[in-house]
């Protein structure tokens, strides 16, 4: 079975030394190379207390897809 896509999934705070042996075994087999960058984020608060709450986890939200937007640049 001869493999076409390799998905190498990192993370925003990740180097780059886990896609080096990716990319390099795809060069060897002729196959394409898919990066997935992913983060967890919080869950949006709920109930009452979301009101107060809600404004920090939008900043918190928005500083992690920053995150995710710079790393998928730099690759």
């Amino acid at each position: 079975m001869a493999f076409r896509t390799i998905l190498a999934v990192t993370g925003p705070h990740e180097g780059d030394g886990d896609l080096k042996p990716a990319a390099d075994l795809c060069n060897e087999i002729g196959a394409h190379l898919a990066v997935l960058v992913v983060a967890v984020a919080a869950p949006p608060p709920v109930g009452e207390y979301a009101a107060v709450v809600s404004e920090a986890w939008l900043d918190e939200r928005r500083a992690v897809e920053d995150l995710l937007k710079k790393r998928t640049a730099d690759l």
